[in-house]
């Protein structure tokens, strides 16, 4: 390594930055969240994770959320029949009922920031009413929002 620049092997303790995503990372397991979900509407445990995996239009219609291409009422109207629910409305907030901040992490990137560590953010959006801008303003210095770029991560 050239001089000035940290040895990642050395363990030097210097640190260039720290990329962070939301779902799962500043907050409890969001796969957890779609459990609880399904079992309290009647389907098996991994319905959710399975429609994605297994399923390729469970899987597009969640790749157009992300990047902004449905809005969060079209894609219920849509997700739901394919997951077998018959409640379509508030569907997304049902889903992630159970998805609470994990405030170890938050703690983490917090002193983080405090201490001049550059922190981002980028995060998959599911129509973006799941995060607390005030804490995201208050956290990073920059931010990609899959759904307000149009993009994937």
């Amino acid at each position: 390594m050239s001089a000035g620049r940290p040895d990642p092997d050395r363990g030097d303790g210097h640190r260039r930055g720290l990329l962070v995503d939301f779902g799962g990372v500043l907050t409890t397991n969001v796969f957890e969240s779609f459990r609880a979900f399904c079992e309290a509407e009647g389907l098996e445990p991994d319905a959710v994770k399975s429609l994605f995996r297994e399923r390729g239009e469970g899987l597009a219609l969640l790749r157009q959320l992300e990047k902004g291409e449905l809005e969060v009422d079209e894609f219920s109207e849509r997700f739901a029949p394919l997951l077998g629910v018959r409640e379509v409305d508030g569907l997304v907030d049902r889903l992630f009922a159970g998805v609470i901040p994990d405030e170890p992490m938050i703690e983490a990137v917090r002193s983080a920031h405090r201490k001049g560590v550059p922190t981002g953010l980028i995060s998959n959006s599911w129509g973006g009413t799941t995060y607390d801008t005030s804490l995201i303003e208050e956290l990073f210095d920059g931010v990609v929002i899959s759904g307000e770029v149009g993009l994937h991560k």
